[in-house]
């Protein structure tokens, strides 16, 4: 190389460095801020004006490392430009040699920093930077630990073991989160684990450190005490998940159409941010620390960044996989479900997240997931067609934790209403990712959930009411009123064998079990099966049994499950719920004792002639009332735990009106115009996170 080339490749090495430098420096100083001041995250001023020192340029070495040319004298040009430019204490310090490969110090280290004019100026100087590999546990549950971390890049994760011996994690952190202050500060055990799911740097301060800046400002004590109350009161109630930055997508097999996946994925992600693929190629072209830094650097000025790897198992797919916030694991659905070579790769030292993508084809429909799951240990799975753009939607928005889960409440034939608020919610925009619910409620989700349009969901569930109480097949009342048999008809008519993995939409459905008094929340097995016992009404339908215990209708446990869907969720979306039961129910002009004789009723009406003396309410109207009150009485916390809760005005129509078709109509009319006004005074209100057009 000429030396006017060179010297100008200095020049520019050195501003780069700089920059770096700068970009991290901010992004330790703001999250170092935010602990000592008690300050929110939101709460970040304009960027300050920061100036470069040579004990900066040390102690965020491995942020620039990336920059230091392979090659012996642009390296050595390299170290006479920062030490002409920083001072030569810099090439003294044991990180800034290492980097450019030069021999031992003979001269004095670098000196004292100089007087802090600030805490966090302070604090800074007494941190170090420290690596982290994936896997690797940072911090032990019970140790005793005089540090705390702030994550300049990377994620890890808290994990606690609890009462019954099992690790539960409780959240995510990414970069300018803070680790282990109050063990740090207090001196007591490490309440948690926490281990990193990728590769993560972080700044390390020691309680030492922070006991000197305290002593000379003893003003920033107030903050730190704000800090960690608001981190003990938040507790256990703080986000599940942080946002996901990165991906890597692994293929199981050499045919799968990776390009027009990628191309598919990265239109669906750039409306939330820059998104940027780096594959092998780009890689080849980078070796060592050159290749990290270069990664680093992608991530810090893109939202998402794609490692695609490749199925031959090469190196570049293994470092991509350390690398990642999440795995996806892509595949044809039509090919072979068995465990593929390259699979090998996600050993337990990779702790992301692994969620499998099932390609289809245009016309199928998926089948057999089983098989693909069985064998895996996967967080979620995803079924996607090429040419649905869609469907490539539906997949970015659970990746960045923005899916839009939808709850149907049980009610009985009410439940009809949710076709009308299907219908108000698709011509308003708002996409459903994610659907479940509770008895009927549940029914018409799993249609929707199967792929039914609004038109298709009208004329199959119309068809039904229509027949309507055909449908029914009392029996003698030992264990029920109906034997179910007709009903289970119903449900193979319209769901056939299909099990719940292959529906187009990740769906579930809750039972309450009766011999442990809690609910099953049903993600897998038969769809029918598990309709039949989300439907199990005590007294009208049989119970079902489970694995020896008995099951029953889920709204027993909750008619509106919020909750069950906010677990399914895992802090990566917004549930909507629609509720038809009713505040005020059983109000007609009855009129019965303290007893009621069952003859005396069956005499009266079975007399055209005699006039009713007794009106009471029937037993399943009273069993259906019995199973709603539970969530009637807690609708306020189903609101309050609901990004948007839609209550149905419907009390007024029967809830056992399977055969009257005025009824149905009526309830599908009161779905679709009540919803519609719900979503316009949501939108109005600036309720956000709805695509309500």
């Amino acid at each position: 190389m000429h030396e006017p080339d060179l010297a100008k490749d200095v020049i520019e090495q050195v501003a780069r460095i700089e920059a770096q430098v700068v970009a991290v420096r901010r992004l330790a100083r703001s999250a170092l801020r935010r602990f000592l001041d008690g300050a929110s995250p939101s709460a970040a001023g304009a960027p300050e004006s920061l100036a470069i020192t040579a004990g900066d340029l040390d102690r965020y070495a491995i942020a620039w490392a990336w920059l230091v040319p392979t090659d012996p004298e642009p390296r050595s040009a390299l170290a006479g430009a920062l030490a002409q430019r920083f001072g030569a204490d810099v090439l003294a310090a044991q990180w800034v040699r290492g980097l450019l490969d030069l021999p031992s110090a003979n001269g004095a280290p670098a000196g004292e920093a100089a007087p802090s004019l600030n805490a966090v100026d302070a604090l800074e100087q007494a941190a170090e930077c420290v690596i982290v590999q994936g896997g690797q546990t940072l911090l032990e549950q019970g140790e005793a630990s005089d540090d705390f971390y702030v994550i300049l890049s990377g994620r890890l994760v808290v994990a606690r073991v609890g009462a019954d011996g099992a690790e539960r994690q409780i959240r995510e952190l990414v970069r300018g989160d803070s680790i282990g202050e109050m063990a740090a500060l207090t001196g007591e055990p490490r309440s948690a684990r926490v281990f990193a799911v990728r590769d993560s740097h972080l700044l390390r301060v020691s309680r030492a450190a922070f006991e000197r800046v305290v002593a000379h400002f003893p003003d920033v004590l107030r903050g730190v005490i704000l800090t960690l109350v608001n981190r003990q009161r938040a507790g256990e109630h703080q986000p599940g998940r942080a946002p996901r930055r990165t991906l890597a997508l692994l293929p199981l097999q050499p045919d799968v159409p990776m390009p027009a996946f990628v191309d598919g994925l990265v239109a669906a992600l750039e409306r939330y941010g820059p998104t940027r693929v780096v594959n092998a190629d780009e890689a080849s072209a980078r070796p060592g620390a050159d290749l990290q830094g270069w990664l680093n650097g992608l991530e810090e000025t893109h939202r998402f960044v794609i490692y695609q790897a490749d199925a031959s198992g090469s190196e570049w797919s293994t470092h991509s996989l350390r690398q990642a916030d999440c795995v996806l694991v892509v595949a044809s659905a039509t090919s072979d479900h068995r465990l593929s070579q390259v699979e090998h790769l996600l050993g337990p030292h990779i702790l992301a997240p692994r969620e499998l993508v099932l390609l289809h084809p245009a016309g199928a429909h998926p089948s057999r997931t089983s098989r693909w799951l069985g064998t895996r240990q996967l967080a979620a799975y995803h079924h996607v067609r090429l040419a649905a753009p869609t469907d490539f939607d539906r997949l970015a928005r659970r990746l960045v934790g923005q899916a839009i889960g939808l709850v149907l409440g049980g009610g009985g034939a009410r439940a009809f209403a949710h076709i009308g608020a299907l219908r108000a919610l698709a011509e308003a925009g708002v996409p459903v990712d994610v659907i479940g619910g509770a008895s009927a409620g549940a029914i018409i989700a799993a249609q929707h959930a199967l792929g039914w349009d609004a038109h298709e969901l009208y004329a199959r569930n119309r068809e039904l009411a229509r027949r309507g109480r055909t449908l029914i097949d009392y029996t003698v009342p030992l264990v029920s009123l109906i034997q179910a048999r007709a009903f289970m008809a119903v449900l193979h008519e319209l769901f056939g064998e299909r099990r719940i993995e292959d529906l187009w939409l990740p769906f579930w459905c809750l039972s309450s079990n009766l011999t442990r008094a809690e609910k099953i929340v049903h993600r897998s097995g038969p769809l029918a099966a598990a309709l039949r016992t989300s439907c199990a009404l005590p007294g009208v339908l049989p119970p079902v049994l489970i694995d020896g215990d008995v099951a029953v209708d889920g709204g027993l446990v909750d008619t509106v499950p919020v909750a069950t869907m906010n677990e399914v969720l895992d802090g990566g979306g917004l549930t909507v719920a629609v509720d038809v039961s009713a505040e005020v129910d059983l109000t007609r002009d009855y009129d019965f004792g303290l007893s009621v004789s069952g003859l005396r009723l069956l005499a009266e009406r079975l007399n055209p002639f005699a006039r009713p003396q007794t009106r009471v309410p029937g037993i399943a109207a009273v069993l259906l009332r019995s199973i709603e009150l539970a969530s009637v009485m807690h609708r306020q916390e189903h609101q309050a735990e609901s990004h948007l809760f839609i209550k149905l005005p419907v009390a007024h129509v029967d809830r056992l009106a399977f055969g009257d078709l005025d009824a149905f109509e009526q309830l599908v009319e009161l779905g679709y115009t009540h919803t519609c006004q719900a979503l316009q005074a949501a939108n109005a209100s600036g309720v956000t996170g709805l695509s309500v057009r």
